[in-house]
């Protein structure tokens, strides 16, 4: 589980060789490296491998039981849905993401801790913004970054902020985009987060706010 978490670390802070050796390690002794393998697959740029990775993850869990999780197991699938349908949209495939995105949300109604809501409520943000909805598109993604907010997980929190500021650039808000992507951009810069940090300079840059 150590390996497994390094790897997502590695995989944040954008040092994708790391990521995979650890993932390989992880695996090594017994943990599933999915979704983080299937993530990092999309990081690198393998969007085809990194659908096919986490179709198999969903429909094909692990028949052996492990100390970390049994198989199927419905935590574990939160996370992986949640991955599908990040990567789903990555790869334009809006029926793959909806179908993912209903899954969650009844999974979500059945396991309903703060941490599973925010990660609900992202997943959804992300969704309407990909359908063209760019309002219902900010109000989930504000309700995300609260949630998340209130459990200190700054990470997830910069990136529901990150997608917010596009869907208020969308809605015509500029500047409340930039506000968010400022904030995000200085979450990132201090958790390490390079490529998070490197996409919000950029949209910085291109509304003229840096």
């Amino acid at each position: 589980l150590a390996l497994y978490e390094i790897a997502m670390i590695k995989l944040r802070r954008g040092d994708l060789p790391a990521a995979e050796a650890a993932l390989s390690e992880a695996h090594a002794h017994g943990r599933d490296p999915e979704p983080a393998l299937s993530l990092l697959r999309l990081a690198q740029g393998r969007t085809d491998a990194a659908v096919e990775g986490i179709r198999r993850a969903i429909e094909e869990p692990p028949e052996t039981p492990s100390w970390w999780a049994p198989p199927g197991s419905q935590i574990n699938r939160l996370s992986l849905l949640a991955a599908q349908i990040e990567i789903a949209l990555a790869a334009s495939d809006l029926e793959t993401a909806r179908g993912a995105s209903t899954e969650l949300g009844a999974m979500t109604e059945r396991f309903p801790s703060d941490a599973n809501k925010a990660q609900e409520a992202t997943a959804r943000g992300a969704l309407r913004a990909a359908e063209g909805r760019p309002t219902d598109a900010v109000r989930e993604l504000r309700t995300a970054i609260r949630l998340w907010s209130e459990q200190d997980v700054p990470y997830d929190a910069a990136r529901a902020r990150l997608m917010l500021a596009a869907a208020l650039e969308d809605d015509g808000a500029r500047e409340a985009a930039v506000m968010e992507l400022q904030t995000a951009h200085a979450a990132f810069d201090r958790l390490g987060a390079t490529p998070d940090r490197d996409r919000a300079d950029a949209r910085l840059t291109a509304l003229g706010a840096v």
